[in-house]
This record gives structure tokens, sequence and C-alpha cells, in this order.
């Protein structure tokens, strides 16, 4: 094999070029000039047998690499809305830092683009280094039914040159699909950074599962549930009637690891004793709280 520009090396190595009839070799070829230009590069193949046609085959391998990768598919979204995880995965493949931009936007029914939902700009990444990150997209009720693609991006944001891209496709349906919960309002794309306190200091990471008890209880006709999460699991907080009657679904979604609290509003029942319960991956607790109007 002879490359006819030394900008353009490869891992080709003669002595393992032993190709069997049938068979293959898989070749990387880099390209790392050392001045500003235009280059050609000219691959040449020498074989040993005779005039047959080479089958030659190829990708080009990005400096640095995108992938959105979805936690479960196909994924619908409720009336009402709702919010669905991946794992947003960043890869150096090359012996050098590299700074790039990234960012997150959506693709809507009518072809029209929202966002960013996420912005970072100036990232740089190690050589050979890689990101992986859990990341809760959030879906508002008021969003039109129909299909949709979240579209992630590295490159340049203000020249939108893109060097990688990666897609999720979801669907917001008009029916129920077994997903209910409390009304979403935004889209809100989590997960990128740890939460900060008012005061700029990074908060520290529960390390149990907790359910805390409702405050204040007895209520009327409002109480405050918290729990603790240690990692990043899809989360049901239910509410239940002594009769075991299910009465408000507080939370059934993905939710980041970190402290959470969520407001019951009683106004609507009947005084009475009420039990919450929090499922979280393989931890389920429970606890009772009494309405007194």
């Amino acid at each position: 094999m002879v490359i006819s520009d030394p900008s353009f090396t490869t891992n080709f190595i003669a002595s393992d070029s032993l190709i069997l009839p049938g068979d293959s070799l898989e070749l990387t070829i880099s390209f790392s000039p050392d001045t500003i230009g235009i280059f050609t590069g000219e691959l040449a193949i020498v074989t040993n047998g005779g005039n047959e046609q080479i089958s030659l085959s190829g990708k080009g391998i990005p400096p640095i690499a995108i992938e959105l990768d979805p936690l479960y598919e196909p994924i619908y979204i409720s009336p009402w809305g709702g919010d669905f995880g991946y794992y947003l995965r960043l890869r150096n493949n090359t012996e050098d830092i590299q700074n790039f931009d990234l960012w997150i936007d959506i693709l809507l029914p009518d072809s029209t683009v929202y966002g960013p939902v996420l912005l970072r700009e100036d990232v740089n990444l190690e050589a050979f280094s890689s990101i992986s990150r859990l990341m809760i997209q959030e879906i508002p009720g008021g969003a039109p039914v129909g299909n949709y693609v979240e579209m992630g991006h590295i490159g340049d944001y203000v020249t939108q040159i893109i060097l990688d891209e990666s897609e999720i496709l979801f669907t917001k349906v008009d029916y129920d699909c077994g997903s209910s919960g409390s009304p979403v309002y935004n889209w809100e794309l989590s997960g990128w950074e740890q939460p900060k306190s008012l005061s700029g200091k990074q908060l520290s990471i529960p390390t149990e599962f907790t359910l805390y008890g409702a405050y204040p209880n007895p209520f009327n006709p409002t109480t405050t549930l918290r729990f603790d999460l240690p990692l990043a699991e899809r989360v049901n907080l239910s509410v239940y009637d002594i009769s075991g009657r299910l009465v408000a679904t507080l939370i059934d979604g993905f939710r980041n690891a970190g402290s959470h609290e969520v407001t019951f509003d009683g106004s609507a029942l009947v005084s009475g004793i009420y039990v919450y319960r929090l499922t979280a991956g393989e931890f389920t607790q429970s606890g009772k709280m009494v309405l007194m109007k």
C-alpha cells in the first residue's frame, strides 16, 4: 500500500496484510496536516492477485463524535406532556484535545426547529477520551400532536458548522398511552450539569433512596412530599385513599440523582387518611398522611 502525501498515514502493516480468499482487512487512514491548504491524497493498493477487481468501501471517522442513545424505544408522549431519558455520549477520536460547541434542538411536526434546548460552548475533550451524561427531556402538554426529532450537534454553533450529529425520534399522541402524571409546562432538558445551590456550591448527591414524611401532616389542603435518589431512575409517586383507590399520580417519569419535592393538593378530596407510595427502580416505600378539613 502506498499513500502519496505524508499528511496521510495508515495503520497498515505489510507483515499482517495477508487477506485470505473471501476475507477482508479493515484499515484506518488518518489526515494530520501541519499547514493550512488543500491536500489531495491518492491511495494505491498493490496485490499479487493478478488483474482481478478489488472491492473497496469505507467511511469517514469524525474527530469528535456524538451519540444520543434512548433508554427505551419507541417513545410516546401523552397529551398532557411527559419526559423521556437518553444517554448523551461524546467521544474524541484523536490524539489532540478537541474544543467544540454542543447544542441540542428539536424538529417540530411542522418542520420548524425549536431551541436550542441545550447549548454548551467551548467544550474541551481530552485525547481519546469520552463523556457520558444521562439526559432527561421534558415535553410540555401544549406541544402539538405529531412526530418530533431531538437533534444533537457538535461543531461551531455561531457558524453552524457541524462535525457530527445524532438524533432521537419521539411522538406526542392525542390518546392515553399509559404514562399519566402531572401536566408538564416546559421544554426543560436536564442532565448536563449537577444542580447548584443558591450560593453556587455543588450540592451533594444522596447516597441512598429515601422517602420523607409528608409535611405538614395533618394538612389542609396542601402538603409537600420529598424524596432522595442516589442515581437517575424512573420514578412513580402516587396517592391512594384508604380503600386503595388511586386518587393522584404526582410523578411518573425519569428524575436525575438528587433531592426532589412535589406538592400534593387535596382540595378536591374529602377528609381522611391517604397513602403515598414512591417507586424508583427496585425501591418502593409508602407513608400515610391525614387530610383534615
